[in-house]
């Protein structure tokens, strides 16, 4: 991966992590709704910039219909 993208997907993991405890989910409920592991989730949420770790656009829309929030919102739009 870019080093030039890393920082966005650190970005995404802080809202996703925000609006995620705004809704008073744990970790477990939302990976249980999105159906990912928990560790893959904590993954997610805490990017670590020094990893080549990613994920898909696809994992990103079903998080933002498990939390009711516009995807354009995880990526800064609003």
């Amino acid at each position: 991966m870019k080093d030039k993208y890393k920082s966005y997907y650190q970005e995404i993991g802080e809202r996703i992590i925000f609006y995620r405890t705004r809704r008073g989910m744990s970790q477990e409920e939302l990976a249980l709704q999105i159906n990912c592991s928990p560790e893959y989730l904590n993954q997610i949420e805490n990017y670590d910039v020094n990893s080549d770790f990613s994920w898909s656009i696809d994992l990103l829309f079903a998080i933002s219909d498990a939390l009711k929030i516009n995807i354009l919102i995880f990526l800064g739009c609003f």
